[in-house]
């Protein structure tokens, strides 16, 4: 895709924006899905019906949402119970995937958060990891750590901002580390005497992130499958992986409705390539019922560097990427050339009522065109939804919205009367593959029921 194309559809994208919210509504049931702000306290149950692989399982699941603003915690207990066996997953009753390992029976506990992600001097937050950013996100940009909902992993996300300096950290599972990502950043004119103009307000930070055992060459059996284990994970030779970023952010506006902020980034991918990133963020808040961000970088890619290396599929691209490699060795043997990038981003949000987040990123290589939309509509009258929608390394505009290897989740629910609604959930997800020969497939699932939300 041409950069003047790309420029036809960043002007287009609000539209696209627009069009995925109208008729959207809902409370999110699925840490994929958009959040949309936490009540002060909930309880929520549903019962249903749900597919998945081929088998159909009565499903259950009780939780909890509790915010005492600067503390929020959220708990859920899900159960499927087989009734139907397609013959593709075991026998039992209870679904095997869901407990079948030790980091599973941690899954009651969906997050435990702290502070604002936004603002304030910390943030921290421990279980699923909702697109976990470090620092611009010029290498770990908006990373899951539970993409494949049959191996769950509670990983923690850190900030601290002291004014002078402050830190921010991310680790994938503390069960078993493998993705860690640690940010340092500091205002030098802050020390002594503290400016408040703009040369007060800049900030230098250095990013160390890395894959401590990175997939490097896929395990395979005599038929051509992966070979998985006892618990369903891909089996892989591994090798560490690191890449470390210098960069520097400048604030010309900062007051309470309105930011301006350029940064630029310089990152290398040890041993692979080097990149830049020259971006310019935008975020106005007139007022508590709308708020508006923007987002422009423009990317020099230098040969085998890859932009936002750690992103929203990595756990998934490492294991598969621009086909059945993993994406460490498909850097070793098809070095990506160098290449012209750019990413726009736009988010809004409007009385609470509408919340839109779009982004799209394009270069002049094939693999590098990725969009990520998402809608949030809370109860307007009777109906609620959400929708979560990423498509990464397509070659063209056209296979953005091919559904083919792209991650589709959108929950619906119409409340019947009181608490009592009813809920339908459809989700294209990945899951590790035992009849392919690629370690992952995308599958669709879905569930039906109803579910209660009781305010405490």
């Amino acid at each position: 895709m041409n950069i003047r194309n790309f420029i036809r559809f960043a002007l287009s994208l609000p539209l696209v924006c627009l069009g995925l919210g109208i008729g959207l509504a809902a409370e999110p049931q699925s840490y994929l899905l958009p959040q949309a702000g936490y009540q002060s306290g909930s309880i929520t149950s549903g019962l249903g019906w749900t597919q998945q692989s081929g088998d159909h399982f009565v499903s259950m699941d009780v939780g909890t949402v509790v915010n005492l603003k600067a503390f929020r915690v959220g708990l859920h207990v899900p159960l499927n119970l087989r009734v139907h066996d397609g013959g593709v997953s075991d026998e039992g009753i209870i679904r095997r995937e869901d407990w079948d390992e030790v980091s599973d029976w941690f899954r009651v506990i969906r997050f435990i958060e702290v502070g604002s992600p936004f603002t304030g001097p910390y943030y921290g937050r421990y279980g699923e990891l909702v697109a976990a950013t470090v620092g611009h996100g010029t290498i770990v940009d908006g990373y899951y750590n539970t993409l494949d909902p049959d191996h769950y992993q509670g990983g923690i996300q850190f900030r601290l901002d002291l004014r002078k300096y402050g830190a921010e950290f991310m680790i994938d599972n503390l069960a078993g580390p493998e993705i860690v990502g640690v940010r340092t950043f500091v205002r030098p004119l802050q020390f002594g005497k503290a400016r408040t103009d703009i040369l007060g307000r800049m900030a230098v930070g250095l990013t160390l992130a890395a894959d401590l055992t990175a997939p490097h060459t896929l395990e395979t059996n005599p038929d051509g499958s992966v070979v998985l284990d006892d618990v369903g994970l891909p089996q892989a030779s591994r090798e560490g992986t690191t890449l470390v970023g210098l960069d520097m952010e400048m604030p010309l506006v900062s007051t309470q409705e309105f930011h301006v902020i350029p940064y630029l980034d310089i990152n290398n991918h040890i041993g692979h390539g080097t990149g830049g990133h020259l971006g310019l963020r935008n975020i106005w808040l007139p007022s508590s019922v709308f708020e508006l961000t923007f987002r422009l970088e423009y990317q020099l890619l230098g040969e085998g560097y890859v932009p936002s290396y750690i992103n929203n599929l990595y756990e998934v691209e490492r294991f598969q990427y621009l086909g059945a490699q993993t994406k460490l060795s498909v850097l070793e043997t098809a070095a990506p050339e160098s290449a012209n990038g750019v990413m726009v981003e736009l988010g809004a949000k409007v009385f609470d009522a509408l919340h839109l987040r779009g982004r799209y990123m394009a270069s002049e290589r094939n693999q590098d065109d990725a969009v990520w939309l998402q809608a949030t509509m809370p109860y307007l009258g009777k109906v609620r939804a959400s929708a979560t929608y990423i498509k990464r390394n397509a070659a063209s505009l056209e296979e953005i919205f091919d559904l083919d290897e792209a991650l589709l989740v959108g929950d619906v629910r119409y409340r019947v009367f009181g608490p009592l609604a009813l809920q339908v959930l459809f989700a294209r997800e990945w899951r590790t593959s035992q009849e392919s020969g690629t370690a992952f497939d995308t599958v669709d699932t879905w569930q039906a029921g109803l579910v209660a939300d009781f305010k405490l």
